[in-house]
């Protein structure tokens, strides 16, 4: 079987490179680490024993109940949540190592009109890591939602399986996030910490959409609303 071709190409700056290796050690650090040993029957049909959802805001948005009734919702997670946080752990784990990753290092590039510096890094994603590139993204932009006090639904979310941008039930709230991002936003001053993770909330949401861009040219329509690159 021939090798996979790259469906997406980009490039990261030096800082964009650091915050987000940053912020994939900080999901990989919230998920824990896999228990090293653990009962037979975990193996067999996937119990982890866990009903109670996470106390962590964070992690309640990263492993959401299922169910409104708490006894589904409780039954439901006993038999998923460990398969769940092992999948966001690869994810972000792919992140994090593909950036890390030094090969690509060494030389200035120079992409269009910007020389970037010899920290910078240009990846090549396959097909087969491309959904789970989407997938850690997603889980990274999700915590800073919650850090933002941004709503259930925003604009580029992705659900747990990561195989969708958005839902048409959500659309309406999630571009009333993504305004009110924005308004908040325009009235910080540039002394105020906060401004800064919605700057790279947004551009979270920007690389999401660039690269369902490359993965599908005929994709029609912005993934989010008002997202631009961070400078």
């Amino acid at each position: 079987m021939s090798e996979q071709e790259p469906i997406i190409r980009h490039t990261f700056s030096s800082q964009e490179r650091y915050i987000l290796i940053n912020l994939a050690e900080q999901i990989l650090e919230l998920l824990g680490s896999p228990p090293e040993a653990r009962d037979p029957l975990h193996d067999v049909v996937g119990i982890s024993g866990s009903e109670l959802p996470p106390e962590d805001p964070v992690l309640k948005r990263l492993l959401p109940s299922a169910y409104k009734e708490i006894q589904d919702a409780a039954e439901f997670r006993r038999y998923t949540e460990d398969a769940l946080r092992e999948k966001k752990r690869a994810h972000a784990y792919l992140i994090r190592e593909s950036l890390i990753d030094d090969e690509g290092l060494g030389e200035e590039i120079v992409q269009g009109d910007r020389e970037l510096d010899i920290t910078s890094i240009r990846i090549s994603i396959k097909s087969d890591d491309a959904w789970s590139w989407l997938g850690g993204l997603n889980d990274i932009r999700l915590a800073l939602a919650v850090r933002l006090e941004i709503g259930g639904t925003s604009m580029g979310d992705l659900p747990s399986d990561g195989h969708r941008v958005d839902s048409g039930s959500s659309q309406k709230t999630a571009s009333e996030n993504q305004k009110e991002i924005h308004r908040k936003y325009e009235l910080m001053t540039d002394s105020d910490p906060m401004k800064a993770v919605y700057a790279v909330y947004n551009w979270l949401g920007w690389l999401q959409e660039e690269f369902l861009k490359q993965m599908d040219p005929d994709l029609d329509g912005p993934v989010t609303e008002g997202s631009e690159k961070a400078s």
